[in-house]
């Protein structure tokens, strides 16, 4: 009897073993073939959309560029854009950057005088990666989630472009024209947009490490919540920016213009600040402790409650600047700087507490 229990508990087991390896054998055959019938029809999906990209090629080609008068005078009438927004529907990300590249290169989409227009078109999650589009006409085009890394697109014109999400990593749009562009979440770091226009762009929670604002006109652009670490905005014309919540640890803002711009609590510690304006800005809560102000105007500004450790402050203008609440122990500044500033409950650079203008 016990022999005969041992015999049928082990065939159970080994019948269980079997049933699961069959099992477990049948589950891996199904996925490999279901990872072939993908990959084959990957396969297939890449084809079609060469070849429909090669047709587009041939069109636009004997359209535009052989010379054939009467066609370019039916693309007045928008054929060739008809075209393109026709083959844009078949694509996805790499062969609508090629598209996108071809058009460049063939000069149709140049800045100021464009053969196709653009305007509206969905290049969404186009690959772009060290592409040339200096120069060229992209308002108002659907550029979100593009990846658009080491691109040239200096002095291109991209106004009220859709670039939300989109990858600009270390991009060059030197001069570019991105007025009233959506830049948000767009990572930008290390990108150049010396003497760009960004004014009203929206570049709110944007990475913006390292980048290069020098000289760009940013009136009334939304960085709120942007990570700008390092970042260069020598001699920009930032009036009516909104930063609030903006990283702005180590960046370089000297001579830069923040007239009326709200900086609420931003993080500038360690920024440089030389001969900068900040005139009738909001600059509640901020960080500017280690920060260099020499020589800035902060008159009639309001830095309540902001934190103003160790800061160089020589020459700096406080000419009715509210700093109620504010901490400016150990702060570097000459006797006569603070004559004209409102103090409540504000932290000298001696630690005393200064309350003469608490109501």
């Amino acid at each position: 009897m016990k022999a005969q229990h041992w015999l049928t508990k082990t065939w159970r087991k080994s019948n269980l073993k079997y049933q699961e390896n069959w099992l477990l054998q049948l589950l891996i055959l199904s996925l490999l073939l279901v990872s072939i019938f993908l990959y084959a029809n990957h396969q297939v999906n890449l084809r079609q959309e060469q070849a429909v990209l090669d047709e587009y090629f041939d069109q636009i080609t004997t359209l535009f560029v052989e010379g054939n008068q009467s066609a370019i005078a039916i693309s007045k009438t928008n054929l060739g854009r008809a075209r393109t927004v026709a083959t844009l529907h078949q694509l996805r990300g790499q062969r609508k950057g090629q598209l996108l590249q071809f058009l460049a290169e063939a000069n149709l989409i140049v800045r100021n005088q464009p053969l196709i227009d653009l305007e509206g078109t969905d290049f969404k999650g186009s690959e772009l990666i060290e592409a040339n589009l200096s120069d060229i006409n992209l308002d108002r085009v659907n550029l979100a989630g593009a990846n658009l890394q080491d691109s040239a697109l200096a002095k291109s014109s991209l106004v009220e472009a859709n670039l939300r999400q989109a990858t600009l990593f270390e991009a060059n749009l030197a001069s570019a024209n991105l007025n009233q562009a959506t830049l948000t979440r767009a990572n930008l770091s290390s990108a150049v947009l010396e003497a760009a226009n960004l004014s009203e762009a929206n570049l709110r929670g944007a990475t913006l490490r390292g980048t290069n604002f020098r000289q760009a006109k940013m009136t009334d652009a939304n960085l709120e919540g942007a990570r700008m670490e390092s970042a260069v905005l020598d001699d920009a014309q930032a009036d009516g920016v909104e930063l609030n919540n903006a990283i702005l640890i180590r960046a370089d803002l000297n001579r830069v213009s923040l007239k009326d711009a709200t900086l609420r609590y931003a993080n500038l510690k360690g920024a440089t600040l030389n001969q900068a304006i900040f005139i009738d800005a909001d600059i509640r809560a901020a960080i500017l402790e280690d920060a260099i102000l020499a020589e800035a105007d902060l008159s009639n500004a309001n830095l309540t409650r902001s934190v103003l450790i160790n800061a160089s402050l020589n020459n700096a203008n406080f000419n009715q600047t509210n700093l109620s609440y504010a901490n400016l122990r150990d702060a570097n500044v000459e006797s006569d700087t603070f004559d004209q500033a409102i103090f409540c409950n504000t932290i000298m650079p001696d630690g005393e507490i200064e309350n003469r203008d608490c109501p």
